[in-house]
């Protein structure tokens, strides 16, 4: 694969490409997409003129939509409330759609020691005003947009001595204002929707 285009870079010639297509698959994802982001993950809804246009789109038959998040499966679901769509949770290691289900086999083993990781990083961070640690059940999130200034590289050492130990079965990679820490598994959101 190439690197990324911004769509309207491209405008012409994915115009030119929707203009003949007989179907479209729409990946979408929820934060930041189909809702703004915002302080604390549970604050982040989706707008009624958004989920107002998600279900137009569904009504047409030659539409598939995929919405594909950082969240877990159960959480993005409830959120978006929508049935016929395909849901990715967990960075793509859950997904779900019309007659399917599918969780990443290395994701699904590696439950425990996510469990234990997000034990360890709760009681170490939990001196830390506005640290939040989120347990997605197969990977965990540690959102620091809250914390102040001075203490964010505080917050960012945890992470890393409290992880560390587990990097042959782990990684951690960062996003805005937020540390995840996933099973050690080839895969993520891009690949999830090569895949669906």
């Amino acid at each position: 694969m190439g690197s990324l285009v911004h769509l309207f870079e491209t405008w012409e010639k994915v115009a030119a490409l929707l203009s003949t297509a007989s179907t479209l698959f729409l990946g979408l994802d929820y934060d930041g997409t189909l809702a703004s982001i915002a302080p604390r993950p549970d604050m982040a809804r989706m707008s009624s003129s958004v989920g107002a246009a998600l279900l137009g789109l569904l009504q047409n038959h030659f539409i598939t939509i995929a919405i594909i998040s950082g969240r877990s499966l159960e959480d993005v679901k409830s959120l978006v409330g929508l049935s016929g769509l395909i849901y990715a949770g967990n960075h793509g290691l859950e997904l779900e759609g019309p007659g399917f289900h599918h969780v990443h086999p290395l994701a699904y083993q590696s439950r425990p020691i996510i469990r234990r990781i997000y034990d360890e990083l709760a009681l170490a961070l939990s001196h830390i005003t506005g640290a939040l640690v989120e347990d997605k059940g197969l990977s965990l999130s540690v959102h620091h947009r809250l914390v102040g200034r001075m203490e964010v590289p505080l917050v960012l050492r945890l992470v890393e001595g409290v992880t560390w130990p587990f990097r042959q079965f782990i990684k951690v990679t960062t996003g805005k204002r937020v540390m995840e820490v996933r099973p050690l598994a080839d895969w993520d959101k891009g690949k999830a929707l090569l895949w669906l």
